[in-house]
């Protein structure tokens, strides 16, 4: 597997320089992804059982950055009012059919991107059993056309995701990429010394197998 860094693929709305913190509230103006620092402020010194308490500066936030960048794929969803888990389900089964008639299995990859599959603009809208049903597969983000999760109880699926320990990403501009074809994305979040919505940038690079 080698990854193309010569092909950059830019899926970010870009943000506004003069954009206040409190504008940050869905539907987000800009990509946007969520962001949790140390649950802990605390870690482990060199010495065995020995505990310290950790830094409290915006450079503890690198030990957090796992899940905004890795291998990922673009999937089409049904154009539907909202994504539903048996929607999905079946669109994962499918896709597994299609991997094992070429000789190989189904591995999800740790990030994954969904775009609508009807006309440009359509907004995916995951329900709770989707959120539920994704996270079963141990996915760490979750991106999306649309400004936000949920067209309805947007609020109740970004805590359910966060519960489930997926990191959301919004505002994707997704047009050019090609449907279950392996990338590699990063999605790195501002970095600040706080937790929540943050402004970021993401790019994908093809990878080639």
């Amino acid at each position: 597997m080698r990854i193309d860094f010569s092909q950059i693929i830019d899926l970010t709305l870009p943000v506004s320089l003069q954009l206040k913190p409190s504008e940050l509230v869905a539907p987000y103006p800009c990509t946007v992804t969520t962001y949790k620092r140390l649950s802990r402020k605390e870690g482990h010194g060199l010495e065995p059982d020995e505990v310290v308490e950790a830094e409290k500066s915006p450079d503890c936030a690198s030990l957090y950055l796992r899940e905004y960048f890795g291998l990922t794929v673009l999937l089409e969803v049904p154009d539907a009012d909202e994504l539903t888990g048996p929607m999905l389900q079946k669109l994962v089964s499918t896709w597994a059919e299609e991997i094992q008639a070429a000789g190989a299995q189904l591995m999800m990859p740790p990030a994954l991107l969904l775009r609508s599959s009807g006309e440009r603009g359509r907004q995916v809208s995951l329900s709770a059993d989707a959120i539920l049903y994704l996270s079963t597969f141990g996915l760490e983000l979750i991106g999306l056309e649309s400004s936000q999760v949920a067209a309805s109880d947007n609020r109740l699926m970004e805590a359910l995701l966060d519960e489930n320990q997926v990191a959301w990403l919004v505002n994707l501009d997704l047009q050019g990429v090609v449907p279950k074809r392996p990338y590699f994305l990063t999605a790195l979040p501002v970095l600040k010394d706080v937790e929540g919505v943050l402004p970021c940038r993401a790019t994908l690079a093809l990878v080639e197998e």
